[in-house]
């Protein structure tokens, strides 16, 4: 499982090529937890990608204000 803690609005992270490495390298199941929703992350949650990589999302809520309190 792989946190990336960012809502993008600074540096626009998470950066594209370092989740793709991580994907790219990985030894087993990865699971990318965002703890916002946000144009530079939302790409990560494509049904296509998720399955051609092998790899699960989950993003918090709006509601929690970007804290996820269950995973």
């Amino acid at each position: 499982m792989f946190l990336i803690s960012t809502d993008g609005s600074k540096h626009e992270h998470p950066d594209q090529e370092a989740i793709a490495r991580i994907l790219d390298n990985k030894r087993r199941q990865v699971k990318l937890v965002f703890n916002y929703v946000s144009d530079f992350n939302s790409l990560w949650n494509s049904e296509t990608l998720k399955e051609s990589a092998g790899y699960t999302t989950c993003y918090a809520s709006e509601e929690n204000e970007g804290i996820k309190t269950e995973i």
